[in-house]
């Protein structure tokens, strides 16, 4: 067993971000923070965040492990557990800052989460054969209990590389037990912080073949966060002037949550831009009434307008449901974006000229078009040889041909992509003069 390493008699831990970092952000990923806060809520476990911003261009391996030892105070020998989050911009480094770690002298554990361990199921011993214990599903209360004891454990979720368990399930979290990174401090708003990310729901009602929203075993729940919790977040973004609270959930507006929530900003008195992901067809009156109270920006996937494209991705559009909020929307006077994907299974380079046109036509203020990525353990993943579907070797795979379309459609595409991003907020009227313009 594992003694702990320090005065108190806990156990070392070191919670490290390998975060995709953009303008603008928070300084901790709020993933990152959740799950410290937690960590630290644990009187046996002595944790220590890091954060490492893989898409800098002079990011590797060795410098991430001497940033590490570092912020260890150059003793990664008396660290027991080093914790490392697996998302997709980050795999091409996971295992090379392992390697680094234990040349460095960790003689630790490798506790390894996050949706590319979540998804990957029976696989993750023989991905990364140089970690410990893997965790599947949310881990705000797992982690703790994980990181508290040298010795084996099997709780749901929790794999050991030793361990005849090759099923372990899904660790799953009690909403209203978890502490905030807000209200705890782990992630504090700074006075007209540029930009905060709110967390008020978990999960999605949807099983769209390209996303990883959805709960790795199929199931479609959605949680909401205690209304305590989140009016006393929602204060706190107010008091501090922040210009831009952006709602992270999937679908923010399912029920009556997106409504709901949205009067604790208008209690709160927040005057800052509120950013938000929906769907069309669970818009209501009652939410528009409440988005009118705000500086609110509604943004909506659409992703396509074509019935055969929906269906290969498992992502159905009602178009006259569409049609009658577009036209509410600009009857309200309301700033809204709407969002398509282009690489689609089934897609065209016409069709998505078509989608495009679509949006235009109606006059929608900001309209982005967002490349199909390819994630691990999707649907999409699955069943890429049914569409023919190649992709390339960045960082985020995303999809450049398929049985539809070619590497030169894709380009075209992608061109019509950039040209809505250089038009945002004064898009013209058509896709003829959209591309005249460009």
């Amino acid at each position: 067993m594992n003694k702990p390493t320090d005065e108190k008699g806990r156990r070392r831990v070191v919670l490290v971000a390998l975060d995709w970092c953009r303008p603008g952000g928070p300084t901790l990923p709020l993933g990152h923070a959740n799950l410290l806060a937690a960590l630290r809520q644990n009187p046996e476990v002595d944790a220590l965040g890091h954060v490492l911003a893989v898409n800098q261009p002079d990011f590797c391996p060795i410098d991430a492990v001497e940033s590490i030892a570092q912020a260890c105070g150059g003793r990664l020998a008396d660290v027991d557990d080093i914790c490392l989050g697996t998302f997709v911009w980050a795999e091409p480094h996971v295992r090379g800052v392992m390697q680094s770690l234990r040349r460095a002298g960790f003689r630790g554990r490798f506790v390894l989460g996050g949706p590319q361990i979540t998804y990957a199921t029976k696989e993750t011993v023989t991905l990364y054969p140089e970690a410990t214990v893997f965790i599947r599903g949310y881990a705000e209360q797992t982690l703790p209990a994980v990181a508290a004891t040298g010795e084996p454990q099997t709780p749901a979720g929790v794999q050991f590389a030793n361990s005849c368990v090759t099923e372990p399930g899904l660790s799953v979290v009690d909403l209203g037990s978890l502490p905030s990174p807000y209200l705890t401090g782990i992630l504090g708003v700074q006075p007209r912080a540029v930009r905060v990310h709110w967390e008020t729901s978990r999960g999605c009602p949807y099983a769209c073949a390209y996303c990883q929203h959805r709960e790795a075993d199929e199931a479609r729940l959605v949680r909401a966060f205690g209304s305590d919790r989140l009016t006393a977040e929602a204060r706190l973004f107010a008091s501090q002037a922040a210009q831009e609270v952006m709602l992270v959930d999937p679908v923010f507006n399912w029920g009556d949550h997106g409504s709901r929530v949205l009067d604790l900003l208008v209690g709160a008195c927040l005057r800052g831009k509120v950013s938000m992901q929906c769907r069309f067809e669970l818009v209501t009156e009652d939410f528009l009434d409440a988005c009118g109270r705000l500086n609110a920006f509604p943004e909506f996937g659409l992703q396509t307008i074509h019935e055969v494209e929906c269906r290969a991705v498992n992502r159905r559009n009602n178009m006259d449901q569409v049609e009658q909020v577009i036209l509410e929307l600009h009857q309200r006077k309301m700033r809204f974006k709407v969002d398509l994907m282009y690489g689609l299974p089934e897609q065209t380079l016409q069709s998505f000229r078509e989608s495009v046109d679509f949006c235009l036509s109606r006059r929608i203020p900001v309209v982005r078009a967002f490349p199909l990525e390819v994630l691990r353990g999707t649907a999409l993943e699955r069943q890429a040889t049914r569409w023919g579907l190649r992709w390339d070797e960045d960082a985020i795979p995303k999809v450049i041909e398929s049985n539809t379309f070619d590497c030169r459609d894709w380009a075209e595409m992608n061109r019509i992509a950039g040209a809505l991003r250089r038009t945002e907020g004064h898009h013209p009227p058509s896709l003829e003069s959209l591309m005249s313009r460009s």
